[in-house]
């Protein structure tokens, strides 16, 4: 009797084993997967980053060259 409940015990660990070994392998791959996301993300963020910088200058510089040209209209009025 004491050997078939040693016996069922040592099989409720085991599976308890394999099963935390399990959990521990999908978790590794949702970690794996979790960091090529952020990298992606990441990624994705420098390159909305870049645009706004492109938008910002492109808007700096229409500006600019705005300012001159009504300078110039302006100056010529004058004269």
């Amino acid at each position: 009797m004491c050997n078939k409940y040693q016996q069922d015990q040592e099989e409720r660990i085991e599976t308890r084993i394999d099963m935390i070994r399990k959990e521990s392998r999908i978790l590794s791959y949702k970690i794996e997967r979790m960091q090529e996301q952020r990298i992606q993300l990441q990624d994705e963020k420098r390159n909305w980053m870049e645009l706004l910088d492109n938008l910002n200058s492109d808007t700096e510089e229409a500006l600019a060259s705005i300012q001159n040209a009504a300078d110039k209209f302006l100056n010529q009025k004058i004269k």
